[in-house]
């Protein structure tokens, strides 16, 4: 299948471009860890003092979702015009703040404020902010800038998780949230003010890289821009109830929680192993390539966790299909949103492609609980296998459609 054409660069990144990239990697590891996969573990507990259903508990990152998918096309157009230094450690700010209330809540009302204020950092911090500020900086090599940030990015649920299971045998969980909260407002906001770059101009005072072109002619923008946030839903879908449901459905499908931990924790390594697939290929293939290789891996994986039955050789080709799948994709987001659209307002443009990627993980969790609790782990894991298959049908669609709009 012919794609787009893309520009690829062969230049080094700058010194402080790649020192910006391994700081951003640890803020996202930190800020995803610490956010996004606080209630694997910690989930039950939380529901036990507070006095919550599981329902209601993963409402609270839903909250977070939310904000963040409405916030992210304000939030990218203001990076465009004056940088991220500012933005991003302001998020790192709030998301400390919104954890240390979570911590001290003794019911619903300061659990949900604690989410809200988080749910206000997460657009300004995570990974949306980081792509916009790397393709501000890196310009034609925003695409292996990216993926050198997600390689390091992707191991937030491997160690998020092994580190909070063990830290949870001597802290009671409150004691664990406000050290995260602690991390992120006195280490992850003074490393985003110190790294990044602000107005105008790169870190090193040189004038900012020329914009990277769009692949696709402006007539073929529209529907592209359809079908590529409509696939992105479905995925985003799977993605957040999985990173809010994996200990029950794994140990719904019959594997015990040692190897539940275990499984759900091989997903962020093959995560990094699909990136560095990518980081090694990328010169060799176009955006729209990887998009249609993780779409294929995300749609298999489900399958096989099905075809498991609880035995864990199967559990673990799952979580490297499924690993592979989810760190390709998140590359995807960020990257075939500048091959097809190119960099001019990108973090805007990245905003609006993950506006309905982010109202589809919003209902997640929700949606997730619900159908755990009605049919079990069976149900979820059919609902996850059917999603992936929809996915992959409208990968096929958008790369036909770029194929026949595709700028010569």
């Amino acid at each position: 299948m012919s794609a787009p054409a893309e520009k690829p660069s062969s230049s080094p990144l700058s010194p402080r471009v790649r020192k910006a990239i391994w700081g951003l990697g640890f803020t996202q590891i930190v800020g995803y860890g610490t956010t996004y996969y606080l209630l694997g573990l910690m989930g039950a507990l939380m529901m036990r003092d507070l006095g919550l259903s599981k329902s209601v508990m993963l409402a609270g990152v839903s909250l977070t979702l939310l904000t963040s998918g409405l916030a992210g096309p304000l939030v990218g157009r203001i990076q465009d015009k004056r940088g991220s230094r500012v933005v991003m450690a302001l998020g790192s700010l709030l998301m400390g703040l919104g954890l240390i209330v979570i911590a001290i809540a003794q019911g619903p009302v300061l659990y949900f404020a604690g989410w809200g204020i988080v749910a206000l950092g997460s657009p300004l911090s995570l990974y949306n902010a980081s792509f916009t500020s790397l393709t501000r900086m890196s310009g034609q090599n925003a695409r292996r800038a990216i993926v050198l940030l997600t390689l390091i990015g992707g191991l937030a649920s491997s160690i998020a998780w092994p580190v909070t299971a063990a830290l949870l045998t001597g802290l009671e969980w409150r004691s664990l949230v406000l050290i995260f909260g602690a991390v992120n407002i006195l280490i992850c906001g003074p490393l985003h003010a110190w790294l990044l770059d602000g107005r105008e101009r790169q870190l090193d005072g040189a004038p900012l890289p020329e914009p990277v072109p769009a692949g696709l002619k402006p007539e073929g923008q529209r529907m592209a821009f359809l079908l590529m946030t409509v696939m992105l839903s479905c995925i985003s879908l799977v993605g957040n109830g999985w990173s809010m449901l994996a200990f029950p459905l794994l140990e719904g499908l019959g594997f015990t929680f040692k190897e539940a931990v275990l499984v759900a924790s091989l997903v962020g390594v093959f995560q990094v192993l699909g990136r560095l697939g990518e980081m090694a290929t990328a010169q060799k293939h176009s955006a729209l390539r990887t998009a249609q290789i993780s779409n294929v891996l995300f749609a298999a994986s489900f399958v096989t966790l099905a075809l498991a039955n609880g035995v864990l050789v199967g559990g673990i080709l799952f979580a490297a299909a499924y690993g592979i799948a989810n760190g390709l994709n998140t590359i995807v987001k960020g990257t075939l949103t500048l091959a097809l659209f190119g960099s001019q307002g990108y973090g805007e443009r990245l905003g609006k492609v993950t506006l309905l990627p982010s109202l589809a993980a919003t209902l997640a969790p929700v949606l997730g609980g619900l159908i755990i609790d009605r049919t079990g782990a069976a149900g979820i894991s059919l609902t996850f296998m059917a999603m992936g298959f929809l996915a992959m049908s409208l990968m096929v669609l958008l790369s036909r459609h770029c194929n026949r709009h595709a700028v010569a």
